[in-house]
């Protein structure tokens, strides 16, 4: 018997972010895991506790997971965050095909920062679950808080990365409307250049008999 959890952790993989589930069963003396892949945290929890730096309680060692968890989420979050602002900080000079290519990234940051949202949503879910049934001691109560703490400041961080990338997504489609207005303008004038030469040759053209200088030979 024990407390059954589910944590989705996050790993960087070759076509962007990777979302493993992790199962957990938590009692007072043990704590089992089961997982389909490898999982980033465990091996740097499993390199610290070779290096001889562990806890004993089973609570201890979930709680020590779910703050490199936190820590990875957090360098996640940071590096979609940079990438943000360099691809900010050099739209004056692109052309279309520049901020086609950056739409399409920043529709690939939004995709990642949803995943990062969902795993977050889903620890701030086992946390409340952790609350309910009660099976925080008193001596780890205090760290159980700051991991609560944690998850809000990067729930708040991921909140905000959303509302720079939305901003981000409606000045590229701004500036792409931009060049297809100049294009637009640009065939406007041409057109009219070419109106009154059309209408002439549309009118001369018309094939009737009785029109004046019809007759004359030039």
């Amino acid at each position: 018997s024990g407390t059954h959890l589910r944590i989705w952790f996050l790993d960087q993989a070759s076509g962007g972010l990777s979302r493993q589930p992790v199962a957990f069963l938590l009692s007072a003396h043990c704590l089992i895991s089961m997982t389909w892949g490898s999982v980033g945290c465990f091996e740097i929890l499993r390199t610290e506790r070779s290096l001889g730096r562990h806890n004993q309680a089973p609570v201890a060692v979930l709680f020590k997971l779910l703050e490199l968890h936190l820590d990875r989420v957090a360098d996640l979050l940071e590096a979609v965050y940079e990438e943000i602002e360099r691809r900010w900080a050099d739209t004056e000079d692109a052309g279309q095909d520049d901020l086609e290519a950056r739409l399409g990234e920043t529709h690939r940051l939004e995709g990642e920062r949803h995943k990062v949202r969902l795993a977050l949503m889903d620890l701030q879910q086992v946390l409340a679950g952790l609350d309910r049934e009660e099976v925080v001691p008193e001596a780890l109560s205090r760290r159980f808080e700051a991991i609560k703490r944690d998850l809000e400041s990067l729930l708040l961080h991921s909140d905000f990365i959303s509302e720079k990338l939305d901003f981000l997504v409606n000045m590229l489609v701004s500036r792409l409307n931009l060049i297809d207005n100049r294009v637009g303008k640009i065939l406007s004038v041409v057109a009219l250049v070419f109106l009154p030469p059309t209408l002439i040759g549309s009118i001369y053209g018309m094939n009737f008999h009785h029109m004046p200088e019809l007759d004359r030979p030039w």
